[in-house]
């Protein structure tokens, strides 16, 4: 084994941010996708589309601390959509 200084990635130093860097948050809505399945009044899932909800709800879900589903058994949403 080699001596020396490496860090946690195999002898890469560790990434060090500047002192003046901020972390910006990620903007939700971009890995949501365009559709999503939506739980009914009868408790079932149907898939929906942004368009379906319009921007500011598709916007309100999005950032909602909520778990949103995409996928149910394999099926994306947006493929649910066109059968």
């Amino acid at each position: 084994m080699r001596e020396g200084k490496e860090g946690a990635e195999g002898g890469r130093p560790p990434i060090q941010a500047s002192s003046g860097a901020r972390r910006q948050p990620s903007p939700r809505e971009v890995f949501l996708g365009s559709h999503l399945y939506w739980q009914n009044h009868d408790l079932l899932w149907e898939p929906v589309s942004r368009s379906d909800l319009g921007e500011e709800n598709w916007l309100h879900l999005a950032y909602a601390d909520k778990t949103l589903v995409t996928q149910i058994d394999g099926l994306g949403a947006a493929a649910a959509t066109t059968q």
